[in-house]
């Protein structure tokens, strides 16, 4: 089966958007289910959970801090970019980061500390652009 056939298969099963939200940090990753709610979302804790995460569950978006142990957030997205190109890939940045990332090829940013309805909007809104809600 192929990532379109598999894609529409997940697609039926699953009528939510899935969101795959990677952190190492167990507070984090409550804060993202929480703030994400609408959402189906699948948990990582760090990068090669996730790379297992999006051949697995295959996600219609994935959400990661820039840092993270063992593999940042921009390796992350360029291994995930190399599996599937058109996954979209929101990085959550701290205080100063966000223009570290501005030229590395993510489909959103969001602010750590997390703000609810401001990364349901980015999470949403990259979402619809990518015609995958």
């Amino acid at each position: 089966m192929d990532y379109a056939q598999a894609r529409a298969q997940v697609d039926a099963q699953h009528p939510a958007p899935r969101v795959l939200a990677v952190a190492d940090d167990p507070e984090l990753r409550q804060q993202l289910r929480e703030a994400l709610t609408g959402f189906e979302v699948i948990e990582a804790e760090e990068g090669d959970q996730a790379l297992a995460a999006v051949k697995e569950e295959l996600p219609d978006l994935v959400l990661t801090p820039l840092v993270l142990p063992g593999m940042d957030g921009v390796a992350l997205m360029e291994q995930l970019r190399a599996y599937q190109p058109k996954l979209p890939v929101v990085v959550l940045v701290g205080e100063g980061e966000a223009e570290a990332v501005a030229d590395k090829g993510f489909g959103g940013v969001a602010d750590q500390p997390v703000e609810a309805a401001a990364l349901r909007g980015a999470v949403g809104g990259l979402l619809e652009r990518e015609g995958l809600a």
